[in-house]
């Protein structure tokens, strides 16, 4: 899995933890009527020295101060929720170690500093819009803090090792050399099959890890219809093909069907496509297969791009990326 594509499970498992809360209100409500069984106390009535804890983890993370709280004791874990609704918190009740901390603020709310730096990574990809966020979430956990800003058709995302930020536009609205480049390659992989392709986004992400190797600028374009999902990644710099895939139901009887799929067969099936879309041979690569019970094929030789690939029952190769040495698609 791409680093970017963690990035945004990070991002959404946030999201659905802060979106999970119910209503200040009926939950306070629901609370009360169920404290003796769930073990519910207030803020308040923890030890000062808790209290204070956990109202500074809140202040130094976000400026805000919070006095009121409900603290569910179940457990090995104090698992508190904020008054208002903007967030919760998990802490080890023997350790006082922060487990999580969620807290959901508006773009006022954040820093002057943290604003600039978040309206910074979408004007580089457009400076002539303007951006109104509706929500920023802020996310704590083991030792990493990411802060993620959402408006109407973006987003942006930033912790200490890497930063990301999209833009969707409507297909129609991008630049024709992309369109023609991102057509041309569909028809060549869908064997002449002509899918209708609808959005598009402009999207960066940039891991400062040396391990990742990732650094990239695409536009990355879907379509299709009900029966056949279509995706595509081009580099926004090169209009280069990075990423192709038509994806299909293709759900074996058994677990251990793909553990049957002849290596030489998929390797040929592979190449065909990566001659087509990258002009690449894969003479002299390697093959693995991620798990005998799994569709997906790594390609790799020394000194070349990394290809993967996912290869269906039949044999038919419906995804194809290519991971350039460097770590680097534009």
């Amino acid at each position: 899995m791409k680093s970017w594509n963690k990035v945004w499970m990070c991002m959404a498992a946030a999201a659905l933890v802060l979106t999970a809360l119910p209503a200040t209100e009926s939950y306070a409500e629901k609370k009360v009527t169920q404290a003796s069984e769930q073990k519910t106390i207030k803020l308040k009535d923890l030890d000062k020295k808790t209290q204070e804890k956990i109202k500074r983890e809140v202040r130094d993370l976000s400026g805000l101060s919070i006095s009121e709280a409900d603290v569910d004791m179940e457990g090995s874990n104090l698992t508190i929720f904020f008054k208002n609704n903007i967030g919760n918190m998990m802490m080890n009740k023997n350790t006082k170690e922060i487990i999580f901390l969620n807290l959901r603020l508006t773009f006022a709310q954040l820093d002057k500093t943290k604003q600039n730096k978040m309206l910074g990574l979408l004007k580089e990809l457009n400076h002539k819009r303007k951006y109104t966020p509706k929500q920023v979430d802020i996310h704590k956990s083991s030792g990493q803090t990411r802060i993620s800003i959402l408006g109407e058709d973006f987003a942006a995302s930033m912790a200490d090792q890497d930063h990301t930020a999209y833009i969707d536009y409507a297909y129609k609205n991008i630049d024709a050399s992309i369109r023609k480049n991102a057509e041309a390659a569909l028809k060549k992989f869908s064997n002449g099959g002509n899918p209708v392709l609808t959005k598009a986004q402009l999207h960066k992400f940039v891991n400062k890890d040396p391990k990742m190797k990732e650094n990239s600028y695409v536009w990355r374009i879907d379509g299709g219809d009900e029966e056949q999902w279509v995706g595509l990644e081009i580099g926004a710099v090169t209009g280069k093909i990075y990423d192709v895939l038509l994806k299909k139901i293709d759900v074996p009887d058994k677990d251990k069907a793909y553990a049957d799929l002849d290596i030489k067969k998929v390797k040929a099936a592979v190449e065909a496509k990566s001659k087509s879309l990258f002009n690449i041979s894969l003479g002299g690569y390697g093959v693995k297969q991620e798990s005998k019970y799994g569709n997906k094929f790594s390609f790799t030789k020394k000194g070349s791009p990394a290809i993967e690939a996912r290869v269906d029952l039949k044999g038919n190769c419906f995804g194809i990326s290519l991971l350039p040495e460097n770590g680097k698609r534009n």
